[in-house]
């Protein structure tokens, strides 16, 4: 197992940070998905040959012309692709759970929608829906009607098929757009309350597939947005996406974005993607690359204290002393590993312990930072203690 592994995956379990900072704390969008678009993996033809589940299993039984249409999951990469490669963030949004756990959606003023590869499984769902709009949400409904299971035997249209004089309804978004008071066949933005929605009627997978269906889409949802917003306008088309929690820095620059610039990180800070752990003065990422950064500043503790700041190894016991620190490491059996640490004072010497015999041990002082570099192996134990000792007068200095 390599070190740059083990870095991250010991680095992921300290994701749960108090500080939480992005470029887009102003703006939530959210796409919603059901557990109906699993379901919709039969050709809708009856008398299509071979009809069965779209699982992927028997490539050789999906060799026709739009065999695989629904593995490819277009109409959902449609509502959300656009954004995500404009730098605008977007989070899938469970539509079941809109029945089943109150307030879910309040956490957001802008939701896509569409019918065309799911279906909404109770019509109460709308009511929750049309709440939320009223309320002052923005909506924005992508869909032509044209998906074949509009047409299935289900709660907006079962007393058309029973003979029933209720009303029916030809697609779920009928019903919808009645829950909310709005004219069912009028495109573009409607207000419902303190809200609005704004139809774009095109079938979802297009705004995957062609630049000027991802147009129209960007375009529909920046309307809503600067409808719902007002003079305080969130949109900030960007190559990138970054975050940071508490000291850690994680960034990603996109292909096929606004622009081919590439992304400036100031440091100091360490690259956790790299096995040495290195100490940057700045980052530079190109379009198609990504980092996981430590903010060697954000993370310093006070003055005195040592605290690991990544390792390869399990890190624990770890106790500072007037005469240097200790700690414990735990990791795979006879891998080279190695950590990084803040430290008040360049180590004068460093030892490790496997089975009371001493092991061979390197480091590496790094001044600017104020931190420690360490290698070892972690011996045929899986366990090895590691000590690093300063002369007081180093430390008093």
């Amino acid at each position: 197992m390599q070190p740059t592994l083990l870095n991250v995956m010991h680095t992921l379990g300290n994701m749960n940070q108090d500080n939480i900072e992005t470029e887009d704390e102003s703006l939530q969008v959210g796409v919603f998905i059901a557990d109906s678009a699993m379901f919709q993996r039969m050709k809708p033809e009856p008398e299509a040959p071979d009809a069965g589940k779209y699982d992927g299993t028997d490539p050789e039984a999906f060799q026709e012309d739009g065999d695989t249409e629904l593995l490819d999951f277009s109409p959902f990469y449609g509502l959300a692709l656009p954004l995500l490669k404009h730098g605008i963030p977007v989070r899938p949004v469970q539509l079941d759970n809109v029945r089943r756990y109150p307030h879910y959606l309040a956490p957001y003023r802008v939701l896509l929608l569409s019918y065309e590869f799911m279906k909404p499984e109770y019509s109460d769902i709308h009511f929750a829906l049309a709440q939320w709009v009223q309320d002052g949400g923005a909506l924005v409904y992508v869909g032509d009607d044209s998906d074949p299971y509009h047409n299935i035997r289900a709660w907006w249209n079962d007393d058309l098929r029973s003979g029933s004089s209720n009303q029916v309804y030809h697609s779920p978004r009928e019903h919808l757009f009645e829950q909310l008071g709005l004219e069912t066949k009028q495109q573009g933005i409607q207000h419902s309350g303190k809200g609005l929605v704004n139809w774009l009627c095109v079938h979802p997978a297009v705004c995957s597939s062609s630049k000027t269906g991802a147009d129209q889409l960007r375009q529909s949802v920046r309307e809503a947005v600067d409808k719902i917003y007002g003079s305080h306008k969130p949109w900030k088309s960007k190559n990138y996406f970054k975050i940071k929690r508490g000291p850690y820095i994680i960034a990603s620059v996109l292909e096929e974005s606004v622009s081919e610039e590439a992304l400036v990180i100031p440091g100091p800070v360490i690259d956790l993607f790299d096995p040495v752990l290195r100490v940057l003065q700045e980052v530079r990422l190109a379009p198609g690359e990504q980092a996981l950064l430590y903010d060697v500043t954000a993370g310093r503790p006070q003055h005195g204290k040592v605290k690991l700041i990544s390792a390869s190894s399990r890190i624990e016991n770890l106790t500072i002393t007037d005469a240097g620190f200790q700690f414990a490491a735990k990791g795979p059996a006879n891998l080279q590993a190695t950590a990084r640490l803040y430290c008040p004072a360049e180590p004068v010497a460093v030892c490790c312990m496997s089975r009371g015999e001493e092991a061979a041990a390197v480091w590496e002082w790094d001044p600017k930072s104020q931190t420690v570099l360490l290698r070892y192996e972690h011996g045929s134990e899986n366990e090895i203690k590691v000590q690093a000792s300063w002369s007081s007068e180093t430390l008093k200095a």
